[in-house]
Parts: C-alpha cells; structure tokens; sequence
C-alpha cells in the first residue's frame, strides 16, 4: 500500500486552506508527527489541532498526569513520533 505524502511546506496546502496551515505552525512551530499527514483533509487538521492545543494548554489536568496519558496513549499506539 501506498504511503501518504507527508505534506510539511505551505505550499503543499491549497491557498484556500493555508490558514489552516499557518495556525499549526504557530502554535507547533512546524508541521511535524501526525499533521503532516492530517492536512491532506486540512479541516480535520485544523480541528485535530484546536483540540490538542485545549488539551495541553487549557484543560484542569495537572501536568505531570496529562504527560503520562501522553506517554501513556503513544506507548499503547505504537506512535514513533512522541519519542523523536
């Protein structure tokens, strides 16, 4: 089966959803780990990174649990990208 094309450049991304981009890049710095892939369907991106960026910065969670979850959830999914 066919990989994705990783889509890491602002250009990658139609005009008309490159705000989408330009907000992960500011809040993420870059487009790494799963966005690369989740801006093929840039409204999912863009949604998937709204809701991370409540999790991290806005929930009640204390942050030592939120971190284990984080580890906790990568471990279990196989998710190489946590540790890189």
């Amino acid at each position: 089966m066919t990989r994705l094309e990783q889509l890491t450049k602002r250009t990658d991304v139609p005009g008309q959803h490159q705000e989408i981009f330009d907000q992960i890049v500011g809040t993420r710095g870059r487009i790494s780990g799963p966005f690369s892939v989740l801006l093929h369907s840039p409204e999912v991106a863009g949604r998937a990174a709204h809701l991370g960026a409540y999790l991290r910065f806005e929930s009640v969670l204390p942050d030592d649990i939120r971190e284990t979850a984080i580890i906790t959830a990568a471990k279990e999914m196989n998710c190489e990208y946590e540790w890189a």
